[in-house]
């Protein structure tokens, strides 16, 4: 318990699925997932949120992530409206290791500024657009690995 008399929990996982809407995410669950809620036409993460999945959402045009967010996973499929990353992606999820993007077809670019400095695994299928803008990757700043 903390002085105010209330434990502090944290939701190890967190599914939501199948949701005509969805107001606020409650912050704190280290693992959400996030699937089917075919209403949405934007997604807000707040902080808690370590690793993020979003699966199979029709109408999703805007995801954006809350500054000072610690996700170090992100996996977004099936999104085919959904048009850009969260803006300032460098800035605003520093700790991003990984990132799969799947069958998003609309997205053509990274956000401005970049991908995270951190991230060690992208994973790219279906998005053609994206895919397309390799030259605008900056990638060449990632170590090249010989397995």
């Amino acid at each position: 318990m903390n002085s105010s008399g209330y434990c502090n929990m944290f939701l190890q996982e967190l599914r939501l699925e199948i949701c005509d809407s969805i107001d606020e995410l409650v912050p704190g669950a280290h693992y959400l997932v996030v699937e089917c809620c075919n209403n949405l036409i934007s997604l807000s993460i707040l902080t808690g949120t370590e690793r993020l999945d979003i699966w199979d959402y029709d109408n999703l045009e805007i995801l954006s992530v809350a500054s000072g967010a610690q996700i170090t996973s992100l996996h977004v499929c099936n999104c085919e409206k959904l048009k850009w990353l969260p803006e300032r992606m460098q800035e605003i999820l520093p700790s991003l290791n990984k990132l799969g993007l799947g069958n998003c077809p609309e997205i053509e670019f990274f956000p401005e500024g970049g991908l995270p400095i951190n991230l060690e695994v992208l994973q790219i299928i279906n998005c053609e657009k994206l895919v397309n803008g390799l030259k605008e990757w900056n990638l060449h700043r990632f170590p090249v690995s010989k397995s």
